[in-house]
């Protein structure tokens, strides 16, 4: 009930006039609703910060559809933006102009996010999983300290690369064979962490660094500035090209969760060791192989 009521408050009793009502005032409103209501907020004041700088909206019409399309050509010609970071700037723009006719303006009003398309990117068709050769691979080739570490945090609990720079010795639990995972997607002081199993052959790793740790970070150096971690990002990457294993540090994730699948374990407990709060966000890391569905197909018994 208490839910219900604190939603409400986004709502005004007498809806405005988008002819006259400050592009300022909208983005406080906005931002209000978004830190409410989204697990990254941050994002949307990334975007409004970018629209700022590019579209230097006076009033909330000024985000036309002429200058959300002006916005777009210039973050990926200009500024060089991938594409799927581009759609991700519209996908936020989309949801502005949602909240803005159902919560302030009236709804008969365009929706003028909805006449710009997204960028068409192409569909990957490789499976986007290391296979058990390519993981070998990853783990004993040559490579410079925090990328094994990194890897090895990623691929043996399922980490994003940023919650793999973060991970401290003090959230280590080795004697009970579990580590505190803290969320970093939170404004909240005591967020509380989820208690992930320790695989062995990870344990076994773990110890082995414990002796000779000198940095809080269990990776041995800090990347936890957006910044940071972006560089930390393309070293990984560029560690992977050169040892011809095709994919990206994130795929250390995929890889974790499709192969506990493809092992049998229960798709709820993967959502609670991968912190997937949902079963749509869990279908989307799922790229099972060919030949998982020819083993397992097999598996009937008449």
């Amino acid at each position: 009930m208490k839910l219900k009521n604190q939603k409400k408050n986004f709502k005004n009793s007498e809806k405005e006039n988008i002819d006259n009502f400050l592009w300022t005032d909208f983005c406080k409103r906005f931002m209000n609703y978004s830190h409410f209501s989204k697990s990254a907020p941050e994002a949307d004041e990334r975007v409004i910060k970018a629209i700022n700088r590019i579209i230097k909206p006076n009033l909330f019409k000024d985000l036309s559809a002429d200058n959300i399309r002006k916005y777009i050509t210039y973050r990926k010609k200009v500024e060089n933006l991938k594409d799927n970071s581009v759609n991700r700037d519209l996908h936020s723009i989309k949801s502005m102009w949602k909240f803005a006719i159902t919560e302030i303006f009236n709804d008969d009003i365009k929706n003028q996010a909805s006449l710009v398309k997204d960028i068409p990117t192409e569909k990957l068709t490789k499976n986007k999983f290391f296979t058990k050769k390519e993981i070998e691979k990853i783990l004993t080739s040559k490579s410079a300290e925090a990328i094994k570490i990194c890897c090895y945090l990623m691929l043996y609990l399922g980490l994003r690369l940023k919650e793999a720079c973060c991970l401290e010795w003090e959230h280590l639990i080795l004697d009970k064979n579990i580590v505190m995972i803290y969320p970093h997607k939170t404004k909240r002081n005591n967020p509380s962490p989820k208690a992930i199993p320790i695989n062995k052959k990870l344990k076994e790793f773990l110890l082995s660094l414990k002796n000779k740790a000198k940095h809080k970070y269990v990776i041995g150096k800090e990347f936890i500035t957006r910044k940071q971690l972006n560089y930390f990002d393309g070293v990984i990457n560029r560690y992977l090209k050169k040892i011809k294993v095709p994919g990206t540090a994130h795929t250390c994730r995929h890889t974790f969760i499709s192969h506990l699948i493809m092992n049998g374990v229960d798709g709820s407990i993967v959502k609670r060791w991968a912190r997937i709060n949902n079963e749509e966000v869990l279908q989307a890391y799922l790229h099972l192989s060919p030949e998982f569905s020819t083993e397992t197909i097999n598996l009937l018994p008449y």
